[in-house]
């Protein structure tokens, strides 16, 4: 009894893996660069097939190639089911090229499922197309180049300079003596991003710069440099510039009279000798004005000593006068002599008030 329990469980276990869609074809689409799963699996998860093999139908010989890790087109880039879901029959294929492209085949004994896979290369938005870019010593700049395809990833991609000493096309690295840690390629969200951003440009850098996939698929480039720097040319005239062009067409005009003015050597002439001619005047006006203020302030102390000097020469005289009247003979009626001295007093000051009591003081001592 237990023996043909056993063989029956064996039987299900070896016949248990059909393919859950039998001779169905499935359409599978991808990106160069990029990684795809094929799918293929056993109505059991469970069920381990003896056997199975993913074949590539070849157009040239109209045949059925089967697929392994050891295959030249596909060397170190398959992988085969999973080990812990055996019924799992699909195939991962990663690092896409454009030769990927095509029908395959999940073959168990007579059953198999096929799928049409469809690969997305890069193609160049503007191929063979040549943009006029202007830039700015010192600045950056940015030197578009992208796939028609976002998520597609070129299998090659070259940013070339053309030298043209030697008149060939040189390769831009960022080891380049002349881009060493100046350079940045694309972004890594967006593999189909292929621009070139060059920072703290020279004049060096001007002249023709190629994006290059292949013979047929390339963009071109001409970088212009020009000496000013746009921070210079804001922070000198305190310009704010607008993404949106002015609405008003005399604000337009003015705009671009000062770009002109700044681009034209005329215009720097005239504005250096204009700045020069206010300064000069600004410095001439505040010589003006320090003249004034030295002889007001002059003017001023010489009054001042003036006023002094005559007051000095009152109080001088008034104190004169409460001396000759305090030393006048004395008479014996005290009462007679503070009712004189105070009728005579003109002293109004401290210093007065002193010179009029030591002198009462006098007196009395004099009486005694």
């Amino acid at each position: 009894m237990q023996v043909c329990v056993y063989l029956l469980l064996v039987l299900h276990i070896t016949e248990g893996c059909s393919l859950a869609e039998n001779q169905k074809t499935d359409d599978v689409t991808a990106y160069t660069g990029d990684s795809v799963l094929l799918p293929c699996s056993c109505t059991d998860p469970h069920a381990k097939p003896e056997s199975f093999t993913w074949r590539k139908h070849n157009t040239n010989r109209n045949s059925w190639d089967v697929i392994t890790s050891e295959s030249e087109q596909y060397r170190n880039r398959v992988q085969l089911g999973t080990a812990h879901s055996p019924g799992n029959l699909s195939l991962l294929i990663s690092h896409l090229t454009e030769e990927d492209k095509g029908y395959y085949r999940c073959y168990l004994n007579q059953y198999y499922k096929d799928i049409r896979l469809t690969i997305k290369g890069c193609s160049l938005a503007e191929n063979q197309k040549t943009d006029d870019i202007t830039a700015y010593t010192g600045d950056s700049v940015l030197l578009p180049c992208s796939c028609t395809e976002p998520h597609a990833k070129p299998e090659n991609i070259t940013w070339q300079k053309y030298n043209t000493r030697r008149q060939t096309w040189d390769v831009i690295t960022s080891e380049s003596e002349q881009y060493r840690n100046r350079d940045q390629l694309g972004t890594a969200h967006s593999p189909g991003n292929l621009s070139l951003l060059i920072s703290h440009l020279t004049e060096e850098d001007k002249g023709d710069y190629r994006c290059y996939l292949t013979n047929q698929k390339y963009k071109d480039i001409r970088l212009t440099i020009k000496g000013i720097s746009t921070t210079e040319f804001t922070s000198r005239f305190d310009v704010k510039t607008s993404a949106k062009a002015p609405a008003d067409a005399s604000t337009t005009d003015s705009a671009k009279t000062l770009t002109d003015d700044v681009q034209n050597p005329a215009g720097d002439r005239l504005y250096i000798l204009m700045t020069t001619a206010v300064g000069a005047v600004l410095l001439l006006l505040l010589g003006l004005v320090g003249v004034l203020c030295w002889r007001y302030k002059v003017q001023r102390h010489g009054q001042t000593r003036l006023r002094k000097g005559q007051t000095e020469e009152k109080r001088e005289q008034e104190t004169q006068d409460c001396s000759a009247v305090l030393c006048s003979p004395v008479q014996e009626d005290s009462s007679v002599l503070y009712a004189t001295v105070n009728r005579k007093a003109k002293c109004k000051t401290a210093q007065e008030q002193v010179c009029i009591i030591l002198n009462v003081c006098f007196v009395n001592m004099c009486v005694m």
